[in-house]
């Protein structure tokens, strides 16, 4: 069958979404890494012990996916009920007033607010499950690995823009008035627009099941029913630790050169887009022509090995260029492979259950980046080379279980 593209136009409002949603999860780890390594802290100036600045850098990270976790599965099983439109409506929104308590905890000095706003981000973190869903509402067997590359190519889009803006634009060279607060009201700017593209311009892709309800307990529950099929199950411990890996990997190397070099917030911001550009051109130039000729099982093993190499070998030498290299091929072997992994999730599941599958995938990111964010406490014990490390081998045991899931299921071929 011939494999077609969606009508861009149809998901266009939704894909912006997910851009917004990108950026703001982007921009904050340049931020919050230069704002807490810093000595003295100036932000929020009566955290004065390095213990505690660590503490309230893993809480950053952390807060983010563990609100993450109870939202993403609330909105994936919605959408399945109200439709896809409603629930990107809540969550653009939601997204919207996170930016804005974020940015006035910053401008007032206060650590609560800030926090507050963080985790209020997470919660209403779930434009991608639901574009993927609505993706899913749209696409056949054939064509929906490469209609899915649409969500991940998105991503980067805003993995490039996000932490371009929250590090160039809190240097006064560059405006005058800037400051950590500023690119959070920037931000709040673009997800304002983002809910007008989905109100006036998304149409509903899915006819609503009101036969289905939501459980207070579902963040739970999921991964339960989940767990009940063998094949899920082994697709869950894939995508588990392969993000537990990409996450220790992409909070860690921001503390780690600023460490070694020294680091402002802006070549944070330039070394994090650095790793959202390569994110998009795997998807825009490898994935194509791996998706001829490879088995979805073996672009997923494959991509996800070559990632796990790459971040452990990149704490062997102390070299800057060196480092920016080898994010070359780490960024792009996790697009292409994440990008089949979640054409062989949605495949896993019925028509009628394409949002409860996608929030499995959004939760178990919540429940990785969670444990990667306490894994900042480990830095006084290992420090930054050795989680680094860690997050490669969980890499490398992601890519163990996909040729082993491989080799038990019969394999997708387009």
């Amino acid at each position: 069958m011939t494999q077609k593209a969606i009508s861009f136009s149809r998901i266009a409002p939704c894909l912006f979404s997910i851009i917004v949603d990108y950026m703001g999860f982007g921009l904050v780890y340049p931020l919050v890494t230069a704002m807490f390594t810093q000595v003295p802290e100036t932000v929020f100036p009566h955290i004065e012990s390095a213990s505690a600045r660590d503490f309230y850098l893993g809480l950053s990270y952390l807060l983010y996916p563990l609100f993450m976790f109870f939202g993403a599965s609330f909105l994936g099983d919605m959408s399945d009920i109200y439709g896809r439109k409603k629930e990107l409506l809540l969550s653009m929104g939601g997204i919207l007033v996170s930016f804005l308590l974020m940015a006035y905890g910053i401008y007032v000095h206060s650590i609560e607010l800030f926090l507050v706003g963080r985790g209020a981000s997470g919660l209403m973190a779930g434009s991608q499950p639901l574009c993927m869903a609505a993706i899913a509402d749209l696409s056949t067997a054939e064509n929906k690995a490469r209609n899915m590359s649409l969500v991940t190519l998105t991503n980067c889009i805003g993995l490039v823009l996000g932490p371009f803006i929250g590090g160039v634009f809190t240097e006064t060279y560059f405006l005058q008035w800037a400051g950590f607060s500023f690119p959070f009201f920037l931000a709040a700017v673009f997800a304002l627009v983002g809910f007008g593209l989905i109100y006036f311009l998304f149409e509903e892709t899915f006819v609503p099941n009101r036969e289905k309800t939501v459980k207070f307990t579902r963040p739970i529950t999921i991964f339960v029913d989940a767990f009940k099929h063998h094949h899920i199950c082994l697709l869950v411990s894939v995508v588990f630790t392969q993000l537990l890996g990409l996450m220790i990997y992409y909070q860690i190397m921001g503390i780690y050169l600023r460490e070694l070099f020294h680091y402002s917030s802006a070549q944070l911001g330039y070394f994090y887009a650095f790793v959202g550009l390569f994110f998009a051109l795997g998807i825009l130039i490898v994935l194509p022509r791996a998706l001829k000729r490879w088995q979805l099982e073996e672009i997923v093993g494959s991509g996800f090995l070559i990632m796990g190499i790459c971040a452990m070998v990149s704490v062997l030498y102390t070299n800057e260029i060196y480092l920016w290299a080898l994010v070359i091929p780490f960024a792009a072997s996790h697009s292409i492979g994440f990008s089949a992994l979640a054409a062989i999730f949605s495949n896993a599941a019925d028509e009628k259950n394409q949002g409860w599958m996608m929030g499995v995938v959004a939760a178990t990111f919540a429940v990785a980046s969670v444990i990667a964010g306490l894994s900042t406490n480990l830095l006084p014990f290992t420090g930054a080379r050795g989680l680094i490390g860690l997050g490669g081998a969980a890499g490398i045991l992601s890519s163990w279980v996909m040729f082993y899931y491989a080799k038990k299921h019969r394999p997708h071929r387009l």
